[in-house]
């Protein structure tokens, strides 16, 4: 077996990881990193700045990389991304160098020496470069075409046969559209619909869906992790495993992948694959349409001038990428200083409506603030579950620690708690 990769080469510059900048190649080298460490070659057809060839070269043996042909040259940009928030908690906030100044040249005589013996796949990225000449040098030669699509416009590609459609989504609006394209059409097979944390819903022509579960092991980073589901469902779907059981393994190569940067580590930790396939009952799924139903109450002295304001900012930023409805209830109702007792009760009305009406309460331990500590006692007492927010480990009051349900000290970690207890409510619904 033998995948065609194509797409953009990248310098991946993370600034968030180490007390030092992190490089390290990006761009289609992700997906041929998850390749390579399931030992299945790759050849590349990528667009890059002709400095890059020679990193190109280098890794050529480590990863598995067959022939590599340089059909599009990149100039004015270095082509470098400065990542400023590895982990998608919220909006990654890429930088590209030099946008503006950039050039991709297409260079024809390089792709009409491609070799297409042993390969069966093609693994497309769409980018910087013309995808036409691509597609159609494909469908000339009957290769099997997967595209990950990211937020591009899916008219693009309507035309032509793809057997594989990855795409991430970010509204209910695109979901619809895929649906009804399958429907009405029989030149798409499947589309993965990835939905970041809350796992993968999962259409075929044939009208079978999946529901895939992402698989929340902690992460430093999310650069790249798609590609790799991508790679990982390649390998595997083209070693006789079915869809669902491809897709599983592939999810859970992307929640490794998203632990280190360092490809040997990567390559060691898949072990765990080796003959088996995770099961969905340990991984967590929360559609994306389901999350704005999930109410959460966001706990704290959130007062004019705090010092903390910082950390609620975060929380529902966080919150409302993920697309979860947060509250934050100072904000909405008020924070009775200064008011007379009609106007206080009338806030406390508000916020007891509010609380009532969230699933989820996240209680940030600042200043051991009473009132905080009072809406945690109203929550739990109406059965439902509270994570404390406690990034300094400030928090040590007994009675506290033991009434919450589960205590973070990180903004990842309380992200996978919100994903798993909106999972567990999700569930007891149903």
């Amino acid at each position: 077996m033998k995948i065609l990769v194509i797409g953009d080469i990248f310098i991946d510059t993370h600034t968030d990881i180490s007390e030092k900048k992190v490089n390290r190649i990006g761009g289609i080298f992700h997906a041929i990193r998850g390749l390579s460490a399931f030992d299945v070659n790759s050849s590349l057809i990528y667009c890059a700045t002709e400095f890059m060839n020679e990193y190109i070269d280098k890794y050529k043996q480590q990863l598995n990389i067959v022939d590599a042909y340089h059909c599009f040259k990149r100039t004015g940009s270095p082509g470098i991304f400065i990542i400023d928030h590895s982990n998608e908690l919220h909006d990654n906030r890429y930088e590209y160098i030099l946008p503006e100044e950039e050039r991709v040249e297409f260079i024809p005589d390089s792709m009409t020496s491609i070799n297409f013996e042993e390969i069966t796949d093609a693994l497309v990225f769409p980018g910087t470069y013309d995808l036409e000449p691509v597609l159609h040098l494909l469908k000339t030669h009957n290769i099997k075409t997967h595209i990950d699509m990211q937020y591009e416009d899916l008219d693009n590609i309507s035309q032509y046969d793809i057997e594989t459609l990855f795409i991430s989504i970010s509204s209910t609006k695109i979901q619809k559209q895929i649906e009804n394209y399958l429907h009405k059409n029989n030149n798409w097979n499947t589309a993965v619909l990835k939905e970041n944390r809350g796992g993968s819903k999962v259409l075929t022509s044939s009208g079978e869906t999946y529901q895939i579960p992402s698989f929340l092991l902690g992460s430093i980073h999310s650069v790249g992790v798609g590609d790799v589901y991508n790679a990982t469902y390649l390998c595997h779907k083209n070693r006789d495993l079915n869809t669902e059981e491809s897709l599983l393994k592939a999810s859970y190569a992307a929640a490794l992948y998203s632990n280190t940067l360092h490809f040997e580590k990567f390559q060691e930790s898949l072990q765990v694959l080796d003959g088996y396939v995770p099961s969905k009952v340990n991984g967590v799924r929360v559609s994306y349409q389901d999350r704005e139903n999930i109410h959460i109450y966001v706990a704290g002295p959130d007062f004019n001038n705090s010092q903390y304001t910082v950390y609620f900012d975060k929380i529902i930023e966080i919150l409302h990428y993920h697309n979860f409805s947060g509250h934050l209830p100072i904000r909405e109702n008020g924070n009775g200083d200064g008011k007379n007792q009609t106007e206080q009760a009338d806030m406390y009305a508000k916020d007891l409506q509010l609380l009532d009406k969230c699933q989820i309460m996240i209680a940030c331990g600042f200043e051991n603030d009473a009132g905080t500590m009072a809406e945690i006692g109203y929550f739990k007492a109406n059965n439902k579950p509270v994570i404390l927010f406690d990034p300094k480990n400030e928090v040590t009051n007994m009675f506290i620690r033991h009434t919450v349900n589960k205590t973070v000290n990180s903004l990842d970690k309380l992200l996978e708690t919100v994903y798993r207890f909106s999972q567990e409510i999700l569930r007891a619904k149903v």
